[in-house]
């Protein structure tokens, strides 16, 4: 039964237990490989293991439990497989991977559960799936990814929960994607991201919640983006990302709550930014941050509370700020720090009767 180069092996185990076994060791570099686990249990189990660099397996788990088991590696490089799981349970699935470079797999989970699942992932370079969940839970899905360098993408999700959603993946270097949430919950989305380089996105969460939501996201190097989150809640939100290696976004948050905000970046190596937190709470607040190397700051905080600050934070190695903290408190401060190397900070504090407090890096405290 052995040589130098040769194993060959077979033993069994047998009932009760009860597990049959059966396998083989073949010659040097390669494996086959047959064993079977029988009833009770009960699980049933065959595979083998072939030729060196190459794997083919197929095994089995049967019922009860009940999981029902096949699949297969096969050749070298590559990848066939394919397996279910039967009912109870109850998921049924079949999947297969399959030649070098490429996975194809499809697999289904079957009810009760409930989910029912396809997919297959296709040729080299490329993935096409699909694949779908169904009823009851309820969530019924589908999607695919198609084609090298491309994806396209659709699944949808049903009710009852309920979610319906279909999105998709478009052509290479260029993604497009539409999808939907459904009522109940509810969330109603569509989005679309284009074109290479480009991604175009626009989305939209519907009533009852209620979250409204369109954004969209352009062309290469750019992105463009508002969306927008709708009564009750309450909030309203629109921003936008502008051209290449500049973003500009405005975006606010309404009542009630209630926070209001608007806020913009812009050109490269710039930011400028503007947001706003309005009453009640309450909260005001706007600043911006200005041109490259340099941060240019203002915001402010109002009543009640209540803090109003503004401050500003000016040109390269340059920091300039002002700040203010209102009544009641009550402290007023405003400080500035000045050019490279050096300090120059001046604050109030009118609880005392106008304390001017000045500090240089060449001065004591004054007051």
């Amino acid at each position: 039964m052995t040589s130098d180069r040769t194993n060959y092996v077979t033993y069994a185990l047998s009932t009760p237990g009860t597990n049959y076994v059966t396998y083989a060791l073949s010659t040097p570099g390669k494996n086959y490989v047959t064993y079977a686990l029988s009833t009770p249990g009960t699980n049933y189990v065959t595979y083998a293991l072939s030729t060196p660099g190459i794997n083919y397996v197929t095994y089995a788990l049967s019922t009860p439990g009940t999981n029902y088991v096949t699949y297969a590696l096969s050749t070298p490089g590559t990848n066939y497989v394919t397996y279910h799981l039967s009912t109870p349970g109850t998921n049924y699935v079949t999947y297969a991977l399959s030649t070098p470079g490429t996975n194809y797999v499809t697999y289904a989970l079957s009810t009760p559960g409930t989910n029912y699942v396809t997919y297959a992932l296709s040729t080299p370079g490329t993935n096409y799936m699909t694949y779908a969940l169904s009823t009851p839970g309820t969530n019924y899905v589908t999607y695919a990814l198609s084609t090298p360098g491309t994806n396209y993408v659709t699944y949808a999700l049903s009710t009852p929960g309920t979610n319906y959603v279909t999105y998709a993946l478009s052509t290479p270097g260029t993604n497009y994607v539409t999808y939907a949430l459904s009522t109940p919950g509810t969330n109603y989305v569509t989005y679309a991201l284009s074109t290479p380089g480009t991604n175009y996105v626009t989305y939209a969460l519907s009533t009852p919640g209620t979250n409204y939501v369109t954004y969209a996201l352009s062309t290469p190097g750019t992105n463009y983006v508002t969306y927008a989150l709708s009564t009750p809640g309450t909030n309203y939100v629109t921003y936008a990302l502008s051209t290449p290696g500049t973003n500009y976004m405005t975006y606010a948050l309404s009542t009630p709550g209630t926070n209001y905000v608007t806020y913009a970046l812009s050109t490269p190596g710039t930011n400028y930014v503007t947001y706003a937190l309005s009453t009640p709470g309450t909260n005001y607040v706007t600043y911006a941050l200005s041109t490259p190397g340099t941060n240019y700051m203002t915001y402010a905080l109002s009543t009640p509370g209540t803090n109003y600050v503004t401050y500003a934070l000016s040109t390269p190695e340059t920091n300039y700020v002002t700040y203010a903290l209102s009544t009641p408190g009550t402290n007023y401060v405003t400080y500035a720090l000045s050019t490279p190397g050096t300090n120059y900070v001046t604050y109030l504090c009118p609880a005392v009767d106008v304390l001017r407090l000045t500090r240089r890096l060449d001065k004591q405290y004054s007051c």
